[in-house]
């Protein structure tokens, strides 16, 4: 082989390598575009990305991106919370507003809010509050009562939503959850074993009585 034909060989897998990690990165910054698209993102599956409140700018490359719904957790006496909502209704979002009030709404009524709208959400949905900690506060109670996952576990997906400091608010309630869940089953337990089910004395025994 010349210096020509070598040199030709190593021109063309330098393209190739160039090619590779191009699209290495292409696609690494495709699963990430959406986290960057609101504060504090957390990307929790490929359809559901959970955050603070997105501007009216970030809304419209949401928008862009392919996200149709927005769950939006603030009150309405949260600053900013109302225009939020009517600047993603403006562009066209399916809108649902899901309060939770701090630690007071950590509860199975409004996880369970939570899971049915993402259960009837068609596209990808952004999950946000103020910062994005009651955004993972929802996520972990919703693994907790719907998806039936752990405690720890629950806790786990929370923090990875965005949970930061309602996690002990959050953990406090699953325990008591958890708690009230055994001894639920302990009971029923104990109610299944009735008289019935014991063994019937001995019919020598009774006869010697």
């Amino acid at each position: 082989m010349n210096a020509r034909s070598i040199e030709t060989v190593l021109f063309s897998a330098l393209l190739l390598l160039s090619a590779c990690a191009a699209g290495t990165n292409g696609a690494k910054d495709a699963k990430e575009a959406p986290a960057a698209l609101l504060p504090n993102a957390h990307r929790v599956s490929e359809t559901l990305v959970t955050g603070g409140q997105p501007s009216k700018a970030q809304l419209e490359r949401l928008k862009e991106e392919g996200f149709t719904t927005v769950i939006s957790l603030r009150t309405d006496a949260e600053p900013g919370a109302k225009e939020g909502i009517e600047n993603a209704k403006a562009l066209g979002f399916k809108v649902v507003h899901i309060p939770v009030a701090g630690a007071k709404g950590v509860t199975e009524e409004n996880a369970r809010k939570v899971a049915e709208a993402l259960a009837a959400a068609d596209g990808k949905v952004v999950l946000h509050c103020a910062s994005g900690n009651r955004a993972g506060a929802m996520v972990a109670l919703k693994a907790y009562y719907v998806d039936g996952k752990s405690v720890e576990e629950a806790l786990r997906l929370g923090r990875a939503a965005g949970l930061t400091h309602l996690e002990e608010a959050v953990r406090q309630h699953l325990l008591e959850a958890e708690k009230a869940r055994q001894s639920s089953k302990g009971a029923a337990a104990g109610a299944a074993e009735t008289p019935e089910d014991a063994p019937a004395p001995d019919a020598t025994d009774a006869a010697e009585e």
